[in-house]
């Protein structure tokens, strides 16, 4: 049954490319089976990886999960070194994984920042195995993809029922994906400035309010990101068009949030995005540079447009409550922002030590400690960014409790555009300076791997 599987699903037109792709990366035994005989009907001798991947993708289209891409990948660096005996099976993995990502990078229109054949070349080397491979084979590979681009195979079209017919709509999630986050975008959230955007793995790891993300739904996913106004949006790289707001895969707002290197992670150029509800995410860089610059583009964002916290509410439960962070922009300049960040960290750490006498139980003494020190983390990241971007405190702020506001907070007005850069300055600058937008990492700005937080 396997055998005439197989068959069926290498025939042209016998099956949807998706549905090829699903059913060699089911995970079964009798998925496994599949996999290696449709594989089998490939014969890769004498070829390089480039084109061994062109043959493949003329008959298959990846499934979104990453967990089924590896296994597919995995059963095609079998096939491959059936036929080839130059590189071992852990640098074929790694250069056809590369060759994907480069493939994505390239030909997809909304990705600004191209990637060099230099940083193919040094992405590639970062391990052990990579750094092996024949460098002419990396150089031909590359030339390969941008010359033309691997195969996407037709999707034979299908009438949809009248309950599968979506009407098109000025915002949508993928379908099979949740809506709640469509509640995210207002009227008001600029989304037209671009403040970093390219290719990356995403991985959630805890869901709102800090519950941990089952194992099942635990997996890395490779997806486009782009930040603009206070959001992070994701798409599948092949969904990726001019309306940012259409097909989205996932959407996160990043005020309040606080991102840092992830060293647990345990996949190199990771970080770890902690979001004012509660969830984190675990985001994966194409290269040391880029995550730096990620992380400093999201530090900057938040510093600059999280408003004020509000009060903890007040209950009849003796249990400790944290401070509400609303989701709205603050009015605030960067001056402002920063006298006001320094005002809370001063705050924070009189807290902490005030929490040395603090008498409760050992949980509620340990709930409260881990707040005080993630606050106290995050707020110094936002001011060191912004005290590297050349922002300043003219005079030396009043301490800034944290309190309700003497005024309702109203919808954002600037009165100058802040655009966030990724970019190290020594001198101040004022905010009508920062006019361009979109980070491309591929023209020698600035970059010390040292100074981010």
């Amino acid at each position: 049954a396997s055998q005439l599987s197989a068959d069926a699903l290498y025939e042209d037109g016998a099956a949807r490319p998706e549905e090829v792709g699903n059913a060699i990366a089911d995970p079964s035994d009798q998925g496994q089976a599949l996999l290696h005989e449709f594989m089998g009907k490939f014969s890769f001798a004498g070829k390089d990886v480039v084109d061994a991947l062109r043959d493949l993708f003329g008959h298959l289209i990846l499934p979104a999960d990453s967990y089924a891409v590896d296994r597919i990948m995995a059963g095609f660096v079998d096939q491959y070194c059936q036929g080839n005996k130059e590189l071992s099976k852990d640098q074929v993995l790694i250069f056809a994984s590369a060759i994907l990502l480069l493939n994505s990078d390239l030909h997809n229109t909304n990705v600004t920042k191209k990637m060099s054949s230099t940083d193919f070349i040094q992405n590639i080397s970062q391990t052990e195995a990579g750094a092996a491979i024949p460098r002419y084979l990396l150089k031909s590979a590359y030339a390969s993809i941008k010359e033309q681009p691997l195969p996407r195979p037709q999707t034979v079209p299908q009438t949809p029922t009248h309950s599968e017919k979506e009407p098109e709509t000025p915002m949508s999630m993928r379908k099979g994906r949740g809506t709640s986050a469509l509640r995210l975008f207002s009227d008001d959230e600029d989304l037209s400035v671009c403040y970093v955007d390219g290719l990356i793995w995403k991985k959630d790891t805890f869901t709102r309010r800090g519950i941990k993300v089952s194992m099942g739904k635990r997996s890395w996913t490779r997806l486009h990101a782009s930040l603009r106004g206070g959001l992070l949006i994701f798409h599948l790289p092949e969904e990726v068009t001019e309306n940012v707001t259409q097909h989205m895969y996932d959407a996160v707002p990043v005020r309040h949030a606080w991102a840092h290197p992830a060293p647990h992670a345990h996949r190199p150029n990771a970080f770890e995005l902690t979001l004012a509800d509660g969830r984190e995410l675990l985001i994966q860089c194409n290269s040391e540079r880029e995550m730096v610059e990620w992380v400093r583009q999201l530090t900057l964002v938040a510093a600059l447009q999280s408003a004020k916290p509000l009060p903890a509410p007040v209950t009849s439960s003796a249990a400790f409550q944290r401070p509400v962070l609303p989701e709205s922009r603050t009015n605030d300049t960067p001056a402002e922002a920063l006298a006001r960040w320094h005002g809370q960290l001063r705050s924070l750490q009189t807290s902490l030590e005030q929490h040395k006498t603090f008498k409760g139980t050992d949980a509620e003494r340990e709930t409260r400690l881990l707040y005080l020190q993630g606050e106290t983390a995050r707020i110094s990241a936002y001011i060191a960014t912004l005290e590297r971007q050349g922002y300043t405190v003219p005079d030396e702020p009043e301490s800034q409790e944290v309190a309700p506001p003497s005024s309702p907070l109203t919808p954002h007005t600037p009165h100058t555009p802040h655009t966030p850069r990724a970019v190290v300055i020594s001198t101040p600058i004022s905010p009508t300076s920062l006019k361009t937008p979109m980070l491309n990492l591929s023209h020698g700005e600035a970059y010390d791997k040292t100074s981010w937080v």
